[in-house]
């Protein structure tokens, strides 16, 4: 339920047209629970279940970078400017009791303040802990301002980053240790910018096994911050000769203050040069990471261990299966022949097949009753579904309905059945009870419309051949109504909340005798 509030806020918030501004607002407002790292791994789950799109999800990277760099302020502001040790534990104990005792609302504020408390305590930690250390690390031990040493700087940081699971902490580390004096402002930064790379192993871990577009957000977050790392690398030393040169005094007494405002203005800068280039950014990283094709896209084998997603994508694929032989089906009933469009026909048989082992694939016991139905409707789905292709290959049948005047006015109203636009509001239910009166309109006529073609043929009007083949277009055209039918059944006219979880369906699947 958490995952699709958050989601469904963002994708409204995105639509709005604020992505960036959004993921920058929610990590400061949520900094107490959800770091910038997190935020990207929620971002890759939300694009690999389809919950958000992956030009969408670039635009929350960009804001997480920015708004990641918030725990260096907190640090740098309070931690190294106030006395915190008398206040921590009052505040840890305080959001404790609030936490445990509150109301949900002040329970909330009581995490927020006892989360706080934690981070300056780890702070007043930091500063005890450095009492003294001045003299026995000092940056001369460190490699040399020179373009190799803050290159194996920059890798040093990286690797305090991978070890730590975390960039806050090596920020908060290389703070304390520049505020004291044992690395220079130089050293500090670029090891804050490899940081600021090895934050993104979390997002690269989070792609093994994932959907294609899940890929392309944690590759465009490792992409996006290899570049600012190397924008900012190659502009350090001017950046720190700057500060030394016009504002010597205040760099001196602030240091930690000068290298938390690089590591903000360098992801700002690297996010407002990428924003006028966004597009093509996402454009590059789809080209590098390709969407095969085929109509199975969605059946990802990661999401097999959760059935209620699997499902949903199993259910929005057949949707696109049965669309494309929806198409098929209007085309046989005006112009073409199965044969012409045997390559469509093919192309969906190889999307069913792929559906149907990947629904096999699908753990029987981890199916809830809630999804149950859902389940059970899919299964019923490809059954029509590969009745349906049988009979289209039957390119003689629908070439009867097409050369006879009366089967063709019955084929008209399958026709513009199909033809309907299922992306507007309510047409799926209209869909459905449409295709269900073409389907019911021909059950009621095939009786009297077999006696006259029976007839016909024993006065000499029709000759036996062709009444044989007459009856064959109508009970074709009978039999994939039928099946268009129970697909838009299963698919679109009982929602799945209100269908009963404990029973199977009491709908028949058996097709309609031939009455012959």
């Amino acid at each position: 339920l958490a995952t699709q509030w958050i989601s469904s806020a963002l994708a409204g918030m995105l639509n709005a047209g604020v992505p960036i501004l959004t993921a920058t607002i929610a990590v400061l407002a949520y900094h107490r629970r959800t770091t910038g790292r997190q935020l990207v791994g929620l971002l890759i789950g939300f694009v690999g279940t389809g919950l958000l799109s992956f030009p969408r999800a670039l635009g929350v990277i960009l804001g997480a970078n920015v708004g990641s760099t918030v725990t260096g302020w907190l640090v740098a502001l309070i931690g190294f400017k106030f006395d915190l040790q008398t206040i921590t534990l009052p505040l840890i104990f305080v959001g404790a009791m609030l936490r445990l005792f509150g109301r949900p609302k002040f329970a909330s504020l009581g995490f927020a303040l006892a989360g706080f408390g934690l981070v300056f305590s780890g702070v007043a930690a930091l500063q005890v802990g450095l009492q003294g250390v001045d003299r026995l690390i000092t940056p001369e031990i460190f490699p040399g301002d020179t373009w190799l040493g803050r290159f194996l700087l920059l890798l040093l940081g990286l690797g305090i980053t991978l070890v730590t699971h975390s960039s806050a902490v090596g920020v908060a580390v290389a703070i304390a240790a520049v505020h004291v004096g044992s690395l220079s402002l130089t050293q500090a930064a670029a090891m804050v910018i490899g940081m600021d790379i090895g934050t993104t192993a979390t997002a690269a871990l989070a792609t093994i096994g994932a959907t294609v577009n899940a890929r392309r957000t944690g590759f465009a977050h490792v992409l996006f911050n290899l570049l600012t790392g190397l924008g900012a690398f190659l502009a350090l030393p001017t950046i720190v000769q700057s500060l030394e040169r016009f504002a010597p005094r205040w760099t001196a007494a602030n240091p930690e203050l000068a290298l938390v405002g690089f590591h903000s203005t360098f992801n700002i800068v690297g996010v407002a040069l990428m924003l006028p280039f966004a597009s093509r950014f996402a454009r590059t990283v789809e080209w590098l990471i390709p969407q095969r094709n085929g109509l199975t896209l969605r059946l990802e084998p990661s999401l097999l261990a959760q059935p209620r997603l699997a499902l949903t994508n199993v259910r929005a694929t057949l949707e696109e299966i049965s669309s494309r032989c929806a198409v098929i089906c209007r085309n046989l009933l005006t112009t073409s022949s199965s044969e012409e469009m045997e390559g469509e026909l093919s192309e969906c048989q190889i999307g069913l097949d792929e559906t149907r082992q990947y629904l096999e694939k699908i753990p029987r016991s981890s199916v809830d009753p809630e999804t149950w139905p859902q389940h059970v409707d899919c299964l019923h789905v490809v059954d029509h579904l590969a009745r349906l292709l049988v009979r289209m290959r039957k390119s003689d049948r629908a070439e009867s309905v097409r050369r006879k005047e009366d089967l063709r006015q019955r084929g008209q109203a399958l026709v513009e059945a199909l033809s309907m636009d299922l992306s507007v509001e309510g047409n799926k239910s209209l869909f459905a009870a449409k295709l269900k009166s073409t389907s019911t309109e021909l059950d009621e006529t095939l009786a009297s419309h077999r006696q006259l073609t029976v007839e016909q043929t024993a006065l000499g009007k029709v000759s036996t051949t062709e009444a044989l083949a007459i009856l064959d277009g109508f009970r074709w055209l009978r039999r994939v109504s039928f099946h268009f039918q129970r697909i838009a059944e299963h698919l679109f006219a009982i929602p799945l909340e209100s269908k009963v979880t404990a029973a199977p369906s009491t709908r028949s699947e058996e097709e309609p005798p031939d009455m012959d």
